[in-house]
């Protein structure tokens, strides 16, 4: 009888490490596969407009790797300008560390220009990529510039972050934030619905630690569902 249950529990285990390989494989595969795609804005047909109350904007999609010089110092600048010294903070500001994460082949951008005068307000860099053993969109900054913020541009950009979440297949969207910056916290989870991620410092007891990590479990929408609707052109970025 106690061979018959080791054999069974050896089995379980089988079944769960060839699960646990499966799982890794699938979430490889599914960030190679979105790390394919040029436009992730015309690949799924999204509207490149955002439209808040009479202001409109334009977006523009970029890869690290083809992301224009001067778009690139425009911004290296606003980050700089935003949040240095929350990295200074936590020991964590190099500019040419933060250059070259702007100009990674495996970086994204969603730039937002004002329209008609097409001024640059805004941008979004963000990658696919394997977190904890989990395919998950990353946002690694989001800035919208003075004078711009409180319209409602930085909620639109992450919200069109979520629809590529959910039709590249990513599990969840995950960001960092600094503790400091209450308004962005507060931003991240009272507006938009994150939560503390699992993998965050303050999980494992670290109180002290400058910054938290925050994410939102994406829901695969169904290729029949009346919100597929909502998420391509003309949809996605209505104010009703």
């Amino acid at each position: 009888m106690s061979s018959l249950k080791n054999a069974r529990k050896r089995q379980r285990h089988s079944d769960t490490d060839d699960d646990l390989s499966y799982s890794r494989s699938r979430a490889r595969s599914l960030v190679l596969e979105a790390n394919r795609i040029e436009n992730p804005l015309e690949k799924f047909e999204l509207d490149k407009r955002i439209q808040l109350e009479q202001v409109e904007f334009l977006l523009e999609s970029y890869k690290g790797s083809q992301l224009p010089l001067e778009l690139r110092h425009f911004c290296f600048e606003i980050v700089e300008k935003h949040t240095r010294q929350d990295y200074e903070s936590a020991g964590l500001w190099s500019a040419s560390g933060k250059k070259a994460e702007l100009r990674s082949d495996a970086a994204r951008f969603l730039l937002v220009r004002s329209y008609p005068h097409m001024n640059l307000v805004g941008f979004v860099h963000y990658r696919f990529t394997i977190e904890n053993q989990e395919n998950v969109l990353y946002i690694y900054e989001l800035h919208i510039v003075d004078g711009y913020q409180g319209l409602g541009i930085g909620k639109k950009l992450v919200q069109v972050l979520e629809t590529i979440g959910v039709r590249t297949k990513m599990k969840k969207i995950m960001l960092t934030v600094f503790k400091r910056n209450v308004d962005a916290v507060r931003f991240y989870k009272e507006k938009l619905g994150f939560s503390l991620d699992a993998s965050s410092p303050e999980v494992f007891g670290d109180l002290e630690c400058k910054y938290e990590i925050l994410s939102k479990h994406l829901v695969p929408v169904c290729k029949d569902s009346p919100v597929k609707n909502h998420l391509t052109r003309s949809k996605l970025f209505c104010m009703h």
